[in-house]
């Protein structure tokens, strides 16, 4: 069976590379702005060495961004979610669904107003050995995270056919049954939540 692909939003992207241009942009500002007020020639040698030390440390960084983000694959398959990532550092983790125990759902400010969301997958291993609850596979730039947190965790119960209908291979009825169900459960959760 094919997977199911999950990448980034391509407003991840650009986030990335914006965050990255406006403290390009603020730092370059506060270094050549002493440069150009200052009459004294040592000055203006000093700020042009931090002016050059900051071209070669966030150029690369800018280059480097978007090969990143293309990097970042999440494979899911009826039994196993697969991730990778990483340009210089390459990481593979493999998390059998069955082991996920809870997911998280995370935005900072500037995340929410794009409607972009990082998911958090956590297994639960390793918890009386660590004080810190890692996340096992951690996917940023997701515009459902939520909706793919369920999926995950919907593996311990009937995950292929979960999978089957967001990938509509169910008939329609079948589909329509499911679906209900699934909305179901969501209303009971936001119930339980309240």
């Amino acid at each position: 069976m094919e997977p199911t692909i999950l990448k980034p939003s391509k407003m991840q992207r650009a986030l990335w590379l914006g965050e990255w241009a406006v403290v390009f942009l603020i730092v370059l500002y506060l270094i050549l702005r002493p440069m150009v007020l200052a009459q004294q020639h040592e000055v203006s040698q000093m700020f042009g060495g931090f002016l050059i030390f900051w071209l070669i440390l966030m150029l690369p960084l800018g280059i480097w961004i978007p090969f990143y983000y293309s990097s970042i694959v999440a494979e899911l398959y009826t039994s196993e979610l697969h991730l990778r990532k990483g340009v210089v550092k390459k990481q593979r983790v493999s998390v059998p669904l069955d082991k996920i125990a809870r997911f998280t759902v995370s935005s900072n400010l500037i995340e929410r107003l794009f409607g972009i969301e990082r998911l958090k997958v956590y297994t639960g291993e390793g918890l009386p050995r660590y004080a810190t609850d890692k996340p096992a596979v951690t996917i940023p730039g997701l515009i459902a995270a939520e909706s793919v947190g369920e999926l995950l965790t919907g593996g311990k119960t009937g995950f292929a056919e979960t999978l089957d209908v967001a990938r509509g291979d169910l008939s329609g009825s079948d589909r329509e049954i499911l679906q209900t169900l699934v909305r179901e459960v969501r209303e009971l959760r936001r119930d339980l939540k309240k």
